[in-house]
């Protein structure tokens, strides 16, 4: 069933090494308005990033070959690579959860939960991601007014 509650496709990328989770999790986010990129494994994503892979959300599993989800988030960052990252995970002990966070992930989700928790939690991350414009500021002779200062 395709949300109706959205007018634009948010293109994001799903790194995660089960192919069969990736494939149901990935048609249910395509169901709801969402452009899935899938890659297996961290490296894989890193380059797709590095060569202009344009989406909004990356959804990080925390185990993955070669390379942790911890290790991909924090390369990310030190690329200064500022894309939202939410862990997808099965590993959802308070350690892990924290150093997620401390890491720069913006959310951390237990797989469990599924995609009826986890899709409100990006239509968000998308809504405040949008920088809005400042207005024009009106001028009347010495007088400044800026209308999103309240000023």
């Amino acid at each position: 069933m395709r949300d109706t509650n959205t007018t634009a496709v948010i293109p994001l990328a799903l790194v995660d090494d089960d192919p069969l989770y990736s494939e149901v999790i990935a048609q249910d986010l395509i169901d709801r308005g969402f452009a899935v990129h899938k890659f297996p494994d961290g490296q894989t994503f890193l380059n797709a990033v590095q060569q202009g892979l344009p989406v909004r959300i990356v959804l990080l599993d925390w185990t993955l070959p070669a390379m942790s989800g911890l290790a991909v988030l924090r390369t990310l960052r030190e690329r200064r690579i500022d894309i939202p990252v939410v862990f997808l995970t099965g590993r959802c002990r308070i350690e892990y959860e924290l150093a997620a966070l401390r890491s720069g992930a913006i959310d951390f989700v237990d797989k469990a939960r599924g995609v009826d928790v986890l899709v409100p939690r990006m239509r968000l991350l998308v809504r405040s991601d949008v920088v809005q414009p400042e207005p024009e500021p009106v001028v009347c002779g010495p007088l400044l007014l800026q209308r999103h200062k309240g000023r």
